[in-house]
């Protein structure tokens, strides 16, 4: 049997996670739950850990947990500084919370488009380059680059962030563009158009 590792992605709307197999990348055991109950619980991180407790209960053997968070971490990669879509985990010392509850396990956090592309990386159908960059959009807007092999996070821990780029409005870039923001822009350009149809 592989190594295996149990894998999450924290968005903004839901929180995903799944076991790994270290070999080909399939995932099994996969579970999602929304994020806003968790936040609007007013215990995010002890519900968080509650759903890690079931998947560590189900599989004995995993002793690496890999999380994805969609914003800037720490550069020692131990706790979220900025997450624009759970400000809640603003500062908590995420990986020390984690490892109380579960000494016999060692948690590493990663920007969730830096987890994706190293991800895509290792497991895509086709052989990707050494060096390549990689964007996402969803709750947010993220993105990471690939620099000889690895992930290039630049001198304070976060380059490649463009949805935290100023942009209009006051806002970062991911507060104009994301999903949510996107279908409101939609809704008011709509709201202004006086043209035929």
């Amino acid at each position: 049997m592989s190594v295996q590792y149990l894998g999450i992605d924290v968005g903004g709307t839901n929180v995903k996670m799944g076991i790994v197999d270290a070999q080909g990348g399939k995932i099994s055991n996969f579970y999602s739950h929304d994020t806003i109950s968790w936040r609007e619980s007013g215990h995010f991180v002890e519900r968080f850990g509650d759903a890690i407790a079931l998947q560590l209960l189900s599989f004995k053997n995993i002793t690496k947990v890999g999380i994805g968070l969609p914003g800037m971490i720490n550069r020692e990669r131990t706790a979220p500084i900025e997450i624009t879509a759970i400000p809640e985990l603003n500062g908590v010392p995420l990986v020390e919370q984690l490892t109380q509850r579960f000494p016999q396990v060692t948690f590493l956090l990663e920007n969730d488009a830096n987890a994706a592309a190293l991800g895509e990386f290792y497991f895509a159908a086709e052989e990707i380059e050494e060096n390549y960059i990689f964007i996402t959009l969803g709750t947010g807007v993220g993105g990471a680059a690939i620099l000889n092999r690895r992930i290039f996070t630049g001198g304070n821990g976060n380059a490649m962030e463009p949805g935290h780029i100023p942009s209009r409005n006051g806002r970062v870039l991911e507060r104009n563009i994301g999903k949510k923001e996107l279908l409101e822009l939609a809704q008011e350009r709509r709201g202004e158009y006086t043209g035929q149809t």
